[in-house]
């Protein structure tokens, strides 16, 4: 639906929006992720109307031209067979951590699922979702909101059809949590990773728990499994942990690159170093230097209007409206509340879970 939008309309022809951006000094892009697609533009200010109107015509009254249709699979087709050139682990992770979840399925999908999607699909699904009421619009930028409200009112107004109900799309199998191991052509060394469930995005306390805990542990020479497993002993050429949020549920990752024949001996040091964070606590030194750099990183990446107001949307969709719009300080205020305390119990109920496993081997 994402190349779909941007084909246009009965009244943008297509091609005509990134043209029109262009023309106003500005820049559009689009973006889907596992549980929400973005579309953007970023203008001057004084052209906000114009952002607006083609971005809300081309979303609710999208054209879906058969003829459209069958340039963007071809484009698609491309970029699935690109998609399948690099190393699919870390969706073979998601997989076995989300089984049967959206969590688990490839965004691009398949050719196959290609070959099964038909225009009227397509029809079915934009009338069910791309609607209103299923829609954030953020706007960033030197405007007042009264005139922000104005505009986005008249540019997202309109008489739509009633819901539709779209074919209900019948998940792929998928592999069980647990231990898998792959032989993945391209790669020159082994990968280890591990993965656990951790909570939506609407859980946004619990979530920060968990990338402080990641910043104890995997981000930076100083955390723990760097300076131990990389820097001291040299066992692993590279390793590292991330906590990603969504609305469906957030993953924990700890990912090494590594000798295969060093992953018995690294393997029970992880154990070891990961439930040390609840068995033995955070360091003042540890725990100071991890709020100090998420703060860093928050403010790092909210310097350009687009990444704020692709965050400040993201937000209000993910049920965190109630503190959005105080957000500059709400965040840093929670990393300052935090308590090593609080991270130690937020880890240990969902780090000390088994966690999924995928090894992959150079082919």
């Amino acid at each position: 639906m994402e190349h779909m939008v941007f084909r246009g309309s009965a009244a943008v022809a297509p091609g005509e929006f990134d043209l029109a951006i262009e023309m106003c000094g500005g820049t559009s892009q689009a973006a889907t992720a596992v549980d929400s697609v973005q579309f953007a533009a970023t203008v001057p200010a004084s052209r906000a109307a114009i952002a607006l109107t083609y971005l809300g015509d081309m979303l609710l009254a999208t054209a879906l031209d058969p003829e459209e249709w069958g340039w963007e699979q071809a484009v698609i087709r491309h970029e699935i067979a690109e998609a399948a050139s690099e190393p699919a682990v870390y969706q073979a992770l998601l997989a076995a951590v989300f089984p049967g979840g959206a969590h688990s399925r490839d965004i691009l999908g398949s050719e196959a699922d290609l070959d099964r999607l038909t225009v009227d699909g397509l029809r079915a699904f934009h009338g069910d979702r791309y609607r209103p009421e299923h829609m954030v619009v953020a706007v960033v930028g030197g405007i007042s909101l009264a005139a922000t409200v104005g505009m986005v009112e008249e540019a997202f107004a309109g008489n739509l059809p009633p819901a539709a109900s779209p074919e209900a799309i019948v998940a792929p199998p998928c592999p069980p949590g647990g231990r898998q191991t792959l032989t993945v052509p391209g790669l020159s060394t082994a990968q280890w990773w591990l993965g656990w469930a951790g909570p939506p995005a609407d859980c946004p306390r619990e979530g920060l728990a968990l990338e402080l805990a990641s910043a104890v542990l995997g981000e930076g020479r100083l955390s723990r499994l760097v300076a131990t497993l990389r820097e001291e002993w040299g066992w692993v050429s590279d390793i590292g942990t991330a906590f990603s949020p969504s609305r469906e549920g957030g993953v924990f990752v700890v990912r090494a690159q590594l000798a295969a024949d060093r992953l018995p001996a690294v393997a029970p040091v992880v154990s070891e170093i990961l439930a040390s964070l609840w068995q033995k606590g955070i360091a003042e030194g540890e725990w100071q230097r991890a709020k100090r750099a998420l703060k860093n990183q928050f403010a790092f990446a909210m310097e350009d209007p687009s990444q704020l107001a692709a965050f400040l949307g993201y937000q209000v969709l993910a049920g965190n409206a109630p503190w959005v719009a105080d957000w500059s300080r709400t965040y840093p205020g929670w990393i300052d509340e935090m308590t090593p305390d609080y991270v130690q119990r937020i880890a240990q109920t969902y780090l000390g879970r088994s966690p999924a496993i995928v090894e992959a081997y150079p082919a």
